[in-house]
């Protein structure tokens, strides 16, 4: 039937015994790592400057819209005259309603 795989653990490797590690697994995992990083970074980067290149391209193909400019026949009026202010008591004279009452 059915026998599942034997697995080694740490309790059935020797004390003292050397623990192998793949050194060549663990650089070649980093420096795919790295790589992928990079590429990344660089296709970002690629993007990102076809976006600036598409945005100049349409800045230059752009023309500033047309001013319209109007204008008008200067003429001779007459303005009605400003109304003018009726000062009060108090701002006339200088004082205060109370002084001139005890005066």
């Amino acid at each position: 039937m059915f026998r599942p795989a034997e697995v080694e653990t740490r309790d059935s490797i020797a004390p003292g015994a050397p623990v192998r590690f793949e050194v060549k697994s663990r650089r070649r995992l980093w420096l795919a790592a790295i790589g992928a990083f990079v590429l990344l970074v660089l296709v970002l980067a690629g993007i990102k400057a076809s976006q600036i290149a598409v945005m100049i391209k349409a800045g230059k193909a752009m023309v500033p819209p047309p001013e319209s400019v109007t204008s008008a026949k200067a003429e001779l009026t007459q303005w009605r005259p400003a109304p003018r202010s009726v000062p009060s008591s108090p701002a006339r004279c200088g004082r205060l309603p109370s002084r001139t009452a005890a005066r």
